[in-house]
This record gives C-alpha cells, structure tokens and sequence, in this order.
C-alpha cells in the first residue's frame, strides 16, 4: 500500500479499519461484554470522517488508487485480529503485557528469519546500504 500511496494517507486508514475490526465484535455480538458510550461512538465517526477527507484531498503527491485502499483495510483488519487474538490470550491467564512481549519477540525473529534466505539477504543488505548512502549524502 505504501508502494502506491502516502504514509500519511494510509495510516489513518489502517487505524480506523482496525479499530472498526476491534469494535465490531462488541456492537454486533456482544462478545466481550462492553459497552460503547456514545461519546466513543461519536469520537470514532469523527475518526472515520477525518480519514475520508485525508485519503480523498488532492493534497498528496500520489494520486488515491483504490488497491491501496484495500490494502490498508486489510491491513487494518489482519493488525486488528492480532491484537483481538493477543487479548484472547490474556483471558487464558497468560498476561497481558507477557503475551506483548512474547508477540514482539517472534515477530523479530520472523523478520530475522528473512535474512537466512540468500536472495533475501542480498537484497536487504543492498538496500540497507542505499538507504545508510542517502542519509550520510
């Protein structure tokens, strides 16, 4: 998504979707028993209306592309379930702030991972050293 669009584009999107994700299993099903103020409700229609008018201003210099839409949204939505499933494991009795920890410390290792690939490792690498070239120029 950020390949077709702006980061500052994308990001509300991404938070919005999420938190629409995170949300929806209260208000429709009533799963984890809480319920929303209207103050939430209405701060998040404000959310929700901010972001339109940010993804649809002709401000940036990429124009809107609709596949980088879906691609927040669905980013949005898998970062949501993550942190859905992340709070499922505190109720197991797991903590909170050790399942966090633990999340973060496979995530790490699933992009450390990547560098045991050659191909992958070659092209990190080389990127890194473009990206290091530009900043000390």
């Amino acid at each position: 998504a950020l390949e077709k669009s702006e980061l500052s584009i994308i990001a509300p999107i991404v938070g919005v979707f999420s938190a629409l994700t995170a949300l929806s299993p209260s208000l429709l099903l009533g799963i984890f028993a809480q319920e929303v103020p209207f103050a939430g409700l209405f701060s998040f229609f404000l959310l929700l209306l901010g972001t339109a008018l940010v993804a649809f201003s002709g401000a940036s210099t990429h124009s809107f592309s609709w596949s980088s839409f879906r691609l927040a949204v669905l980013s949005g939505v898998l970062l949501s379930c993550f942190y859905l499933l992340l709070k499922t494991g505190n109720l197991s009795g797991a903590g909170f702030v050790n399942s966090l920890v633990w999340s973060r410390i496979g995530s790490f290792l699933g992009g450390i991972s990547f560098l045991m690939v050659p191909a992958y490792r070659r092209d990190i690498l080389s990127a890194l050293s473009v990206w290091t070239s530009s900043l000390a120029g």
